[in-house]
């Protein structure tokens, strides 16, 4: 009796693709922006998010520098753009490798 080998259960139906981790770190990379965060205090090259809110980048800078809380404002090192809190990255069209002046609460520094 000749088996039918489209009867036949797909082992591989219900693996995963081993593509798919790839691909999907393929998509990650693809919605992540690398800038360079300036402080007097140093600089800090990080991967965001582009659809991260400003105001999130700002504050992750604090944390990883330790620095005083307070009103810190952003600033697009190319143009000398301040950047609002409630805007993303993406929609200022930040680009990798971008420096991002972090400008502390007195306006000091840089």
């Amino acid at each position: 009796m000749k088996v039918d080998d489209k009867n036949e259960p797909d082992e591989n139906r219900d693996q995963p693709n081993e593509e798919q981790p790839l691909h999907e770190a393929h998509d990650h990379q693809d919605n992540l922006v690398e800038v360079i965060i300036r402080t007097p205090t140093g600089k800090w090259p990080h991967s965001f998010e582009k659809t991260e809110h400003i105001s999130q980048v700002i504050a992750d800078a604090i944390s990883h520098f330790s620095l005083e809380p307070g009103d810190y404002k952003l600033e697009r090192k190319s143009t000398s753009e301040m950047l609002d809190p409630h805007r993303t990255l993406v929609s200022y069209h930040i680009q990798n490798g971008e420096v991002l002046n972090l400008i502390p609460p007195d306006g000091g520094g840089q």
